[in-house]
């Protein structure tokens, strides 16, 4: 695309170029051109209907200068750089502690149910630690291995469950009155 200086008209294959130009011969830049594109336009209306349609806007962040092309980029660089949780204002000591945020309950919902005490949880793992802890009060008879004898008895061959083949069960252990 070309850059047209808005003196003369002239155009230039780089924004350097133009630069160069305009500071040479003192001329001016076109008067209503585009931020982000060498496109110039006979009114200010007509170069806010162009953004608009192309998403030339730079977005900055609300935390320091840095200006970005979308939302979603200013988003994780608020995230990585920042530590910054925008929704709840909160600040957090590095990456890790914001990701951690992130993925809690709050801002991920609790989508996985158990399926004896109704208990909601984040995610998969959160419930499959739920029944495999034998912490369910509706199941307390299911645990580890309660699962795992089930889950290998429907896939005796491994095929989802491949890790599972080579599984041997926990060793129960009872305390008598001797002990």
């Amino acid at each position: 695309m070309p850059w047209t200086c808005g003196t003369c008209y002239r155009e230039f294959h780089s924004h350097c170029s133009r630069e160069q130009h305009i500071d040479a011969v003192n001329h001016d830049y076109p008067t209503h051109e585009c931020d982000r594109c060498c496109r110039f336009f006979g009114s200010r209306s007509a170069v806010i209907q162009h953004m608009n349609d192309c998403n030339h806007w730079f977005y900055d962040c609300p935390l320091c200068d840095e200006t970005w092309s979308t939302a979603e980029q200013v988003k994780e660089h608020v995230i990585d750089y920042h530590h910054h949780c925008t929704p709840c204002n909160r600040t957090f000591a590095n990456y890790n502690a914001i990701k951690m945020h992130l993925n809690s309950r709050i801002h991920r919902g609790t989508d996985m149910q158990c399926p004896f005490c109704k208990q909601s949880y984040t995610s998969a793992t959160g419930l499959s630690h739920h029944l495999e802890s034998g912490s369910c009060p509706q199941a307390p008879f299911i645990d580890r291995d309660v699962i795992y004898k089930f889950v290998r008895a429907k896939d005796p061959n491994g095929l989802i469950s491949k890790n599972l083949v080579d599984w041997k069960p926990s060793s129960r252990y009872e305390a008598t009155d001797r002990a």
